[in-house]
């Protein structure tokens, strides 16, 4: 989603920067990093692709988007299971 949305992907490519990307408080949380001239985003994820997805307040604001959107859909998903399960009729165990 973090591509999707317009994030860079950049490599911890040498020893230095999988230092650095190990050394983030928030592993695999997207955070602010302050910027000279505007704010900047990172999701590290120093575990799975030893990378750091870097993106602008556009690209962040796109993310937060589709997240809400991705939630959205889980829910309306989790909503039409439970109706279905409901519909189920239980026949002689039926405690109504």
């Amino acid at each position: 989603m973090l591509a999707a949305a317009g994030f860079e992907m950049r490599m911890a490519d040498t020893p230095e920067k999988l230092a650095a990307l190990q050394g983030v408080v928030p592993q695999r949380k997207v955070f602010s990093v302050a910027a000279t001239d505007e704010p900047r985003f990172v999701y590290a994820d120093a575990e799975y692709c030893q990378c750091a997805y870097a993106g602008d307040q556009p690209a962040y604001e796109r993310y937060q988007r589709m997240v809400i959107k991705q939630r959205l859909a889980a829910e309306q998903d989790m909503a039409a299971q439970m109706s279905d399960d409901g519909a189920m009729t239980w026949g002689p165990f039926s405690p109504w």
